[in-house]
């Protein structure tokens, strides 16, 4: 084949198409998306999503008040994490030589060794608290069951609904109750059986199913029950009828620091594919699971580091510690992968999804 002359002039001369190539594209991404969300149909595994949130007001387990020492100063202390706190009243207590020892004991350099000991001070038969390694990056070091160590008081919300966090930062009215600032986080203690503590929440729209529970920090007060305004148990009769509209919930539990409630809009479980599943001989944790690769559906909006999916039909409850997409230009998802360690029992944000149905 013979070149043409260089005096033709191909004005119409075509050698690249990215503009169609781009409309395939675009194409493209619908068909994809349900294609992962038919392949996920197959062979799931329903869990509950929930999204961390790193703002808001700071929990209470960040700051605690110790009992006034021989001054009469009121001494406020902190438990870590970044406070919101603005105060300029606040004194901390200076601590000398003697109140160091008093509370930690003498120093090591003043005292003698036993020949006898273990000179490098580990004892076989003492049980020593196994920290994760993301705990130690978290904020807090206190095993808070109302922030989870994230230090702001609403710590995470839900996939497929709303989650409310309500406890002393706020109710609305309390009659026969105090708060015990000392505690972290600060709970609620009854003085006699006609004590409540009042809050009052707007009733999201749209809700099919209503889940709570009532907490003492990390335990679960399996007992516990919710009023209405009229001490009446609280049903979701009740609160269907007054969707949109301002709610008052009453709780007269002896000792708590925090009702967790939880508005279904979409019963409809999330579907979720486990790659695979490995355990690992390791004696210092209580569960021996290794990280698990998990498909998530691209209709969550935005997965991020500290994510938790709990599988309860599989007794499973996982923390996103990796996350790996695939997207556009135009920021469209086309699937979610993420890394996940299981969750230890020692660590309160394992119940995070232990709720009663609310009927």
């Amino acid at each position: 084949m013979k070149r043409g002359t260089p005096t033709i002039k191909r004005i119409h001369g075509r050698n690249y198409h990215f503009k169609q190539s781009q409309a395939r594209l675009d194409e493209t991404v619908l068909p994809f998306n349900s294609q992962v969300l038919n392949s996920l149909e197959v062979d799931f595994v329903p869990v509950q999503y929930y999204t961390i949130v790193r703002s808001g007001l700071s929990c209470t387990c960040d700051k605690v008040e110790i009992p006034k020492v021989t001054t009469g100063i009121p001494v406020v202390a902190k438990q870590g994490g970044a406070s919101n706190s603005t105060n300029s009243e606040e004194v901390f207590e200076v601590f000398t030589k003697d109140k160091f020892n008093s509370l930690f004991g003498d120093s090591p350099a003043n005292k003698e060794v036993d020949d006898s000991e273990d000179p490098y001070g580990f004892d076989e038969n003492e049980d020593v608290p196994v920290t994760n390694i993301s705990q130690i990056f978290e904020g807090g070091n206190t095993n808070c069951g109302v922030c989870y160590r994230s230090g702001y008081f609403n710590s995470y919300d839900m996939h497929r609904g709303t989650r409310l966090t309500l406890g002393t930062l706020n109710y609305l009215d309390a009659e026969g109750y105090n708060i015990d600032y000392s505690e972290a986080p600060n709970s609620f203690n009854r003085l006699h059986d006609d004590g409540y503590v009042l809050y009052q929440i707007v009733m999201p729209k749209y809700v099919k199913e209503v889940r709570y529970s009532v907490r003492n920090n990390v335990s679960i007060i399996t007992e516990g029950i919710l009023y209405d305004n009229n001490m009446n148990v609280l049903s979701s009769s009740y609160l269907q009828t007054n969707q949109g509209k301002k709610v008052e919930i009453v709780v007269r539990e002896p000792k708590f620091t925090h009702v967790v409630l939880e508005f279904f809009t979409n019963i409809d479980p999330m579907k979720v594919n486990f790659a695979g599943i490995s355990k690992s001989l390791d004696y210092t944790t209580l569960e021996t699971l290794g990280n698990i690769s998990i498909v998530l559906p691209m209709t969550i909006s935005t997965v991020n580091s500290g994510d938790v999916i709990a599988a309860p039909s599989r007794n499973i409850y996982l923390k996103v510690v990796d996350v790996e997409f695939a997207q556009t230009a135009t920021m469209r998802k086309l699937e979610w992968r993420v890394q996940c360690r299981v969750l230890q029992p020692t660590e309160a944000l394992k119940r995070i999804a232990y709720h009663r149905r609310l009927s």
